[in-house]
């Protein structure tokens, strides 16, 4: 596997947006040999539209040279996040038709290749069409040959080593500390966060933990974060009538096919770990971050998604799933959603103490942990009902 060019670069992401832009520049060209002659009026940078933990600038220069991606690592995300492992599990999952190419790295970021594609919004994740061609490439991912040993921290070994770390958290006032020259409480974020009963958070988990257990969902290689941004697709696909990267065993979809028309980024999360839990987690998407769960998808939603996983896998017509083989699929997904919202939640304390970006991470964690209570009872009886916790789990 090729070395990815390194430079010792560290871009503040609290500095002003000119600087930060002047910073982008100037990572290209440490990193593009290509670039090394442009000055900043031959390079156009925008702000890119994403998630919750990082900072996404796209820099287009003047000529022939194609537009890069600048990934700026949230502040204090390496605490969670193995960015050594993100950029192996990024060059793995290229080889087999998913992300991008990781152009070089820098202290606190790293250039990607720039994806033509859109990322889809919430909405379209209940298109039907939509559904079953998510539904196909996830099961293509969850078939990633990888290697190392089968160990599943995700969910539950994350929660709770999160939950423990929560412990004793106080929430301090930045713009006191700057003004007066020391830490000073934030009573109010403080207040928000002593809300929340962290012992009853973790009976909470331990109960779906358990419901998990019964499953017995297989472990695969997860991308445990397939939220609407983190899923792109051509304009050719969104125009066309047919399910993208659709296939059987006897007629496979190339790499580079399913590629161009739909492909999934940001695998900060990708671990092993159950294959229920990337539904369920992929199903809580469909609120976006305004948590708007109404739109989570109903059971025959769920059904369609979950059939058209299964007859990919097993490579037959989706006609062809049984329909008992479906309902238990959609109890497992539904009862490793609540996994997804416990694990979310978790991470959002972590966030609220140590993100500096403009995001109400506590706000985020009242709503996940208050979905997952309203859910809990509809879906652990389903789940029981068709995946019995034995006595003694």
């Amino acid at each position: 596997m090729a070395i990815t060019p390194h430079v010792d670069y560290a871009l503040d992401s609290q500095l002003p947006q000119e600087g930060l832009m002047r910073g982008v520049r100037e990572i290209c060209r440490r990193l593009l040999p290509e670039w090394a002659c442009l000055s900043d009026a031959d390079v156009e940078v925008t702000t890119v539209t994403g998630g919750i933990s990082n900072a996404l600038y796209k820099a287009a220069p003047t000529g022939s040279l194609e537009p890069v991606l600048c990934r700026l690592y949230g502040l204090n995300t390496d605490r969670f996040i193995n960015r050594d492992h993100e950029v192996a599990t990024m060059q793995l999952v290229s080889q087999h038709g998913f992300g991008t190419e990781v152009l070089g790295t820098f202290t606190s970021g790293r250039l990607e290749a720039f994806l033509p594609q859109k990322c889809l919004s919430p909405a379209q994740l209940k298109d039907s069409r939509i559904a079953a061609a998510i539904a196909v490439a996830l099961q293509r991912f969850h078939s990633i040959p990888a290697p190392g040993p089968r160990t599943t921290n995700t969910p539950f070994k994350r929660i709770h080593e999160w939950l423990d770390i929560t412990e004793g958290f106080t929430f301090k006032d930045a713009q006191v500390q700057v003004v007066v020259g020391a830490p000073a409480l934030d009573s109010a974020k403080q207040a928000e966060f002593e809300a929340f009963d962290l012992a009853d958070l973790r009976r909470r988990v331990q109960q779906v933990e358990r419901a998990c257990a019964a499953v017995g969902s297989p472990t695969v290689l997860a991308h445990n974060d397939l939220l609407a941004g983190n899923v792109m697709v051509s304009d050719a696909f969104l125009a066309a009538g047919t399910v993208a990267g659709e296939s059987t065993a006897a007629s496979p979809v190339s790499t580079t096919s399913a590629r161009n028309d739909m492909t999934f980024i940001d695998f900060e999360y990708v671990d092993w770990a159950p294959r229920g839990y990337d539904w369920g987690n992929h199903f809580n998407e469909y609120a976006g971050f305004d948590g708007d769960y109404t739109q989570y998808p109903s059971d025959e939603e769920a059904g369609a998604f979950l059939r058209a996983y299964l007859a990919a896998e097993a490579g037959v017509a989706p006609a062809e799933i049984s329909a008992d083989a479906v309902a238990d699929a959609v109890a497992e997904a539904n009862v490793y959603a609540l996994a997804s919202h416990q694990y979310w939640g978790a991470w959002c304390f972590l966030q609220a103490q140590w993100s500096l970006l403009d995001f109400d991470y506590l706000e985020y964690a009242r709503v996940r942990w208050a979905e997952c209570a309203a859910r809990s009872e509809a879906f652990l009886a389903a789940a029981a009902q068709r995946f019995p916790v034995q006595e003694g789990a």
